[in-house]
C-alpha cells in the first residue's frame, strides 16, 4: 500500500496490474463470438460482490474496468 500526502489529508491507495484476460478476449475464444447471459450475470455479480468488499474496509474505487 501506497500513501499520498496532500495539504490536509493523507490516502492511501493501491496500484494493481490487470490479473488475466479481460471480458473482451474471453468473448473472442467462444465459438459464437458472445458471451451467455448466464456469464454475464454471474461475471457482474462477482464484480460487485468483489467492490462491496472493497468498501466495506475503507476503499473506494476509482477507475473499474471488466
Amino acid at each position: 500500500m501506497n500513501k499520498l500526502q496532500c495539504r490536509r489529508h493523507t490516502y492511501s491507495y493501491v496500484v494493481m496490474t490487470l490479473f488475466g484476460p479481460n471480458l473482451m478476449q474471453l468473448r473472442k475464444n467462444c465459438r459464437t463470438n458472445t458471451l451467455t447471459a448466464s456469464t454475464v450475470c454471474r461475471v457482474g455479480i462477482h464484480a460487485l460482490y468483489a467492490i462491496k468488499q472493497v468498501h466495506e474496509i475503507g476503499y473506494v474505487h476509482r477507475d473499474i474496468k471488466p
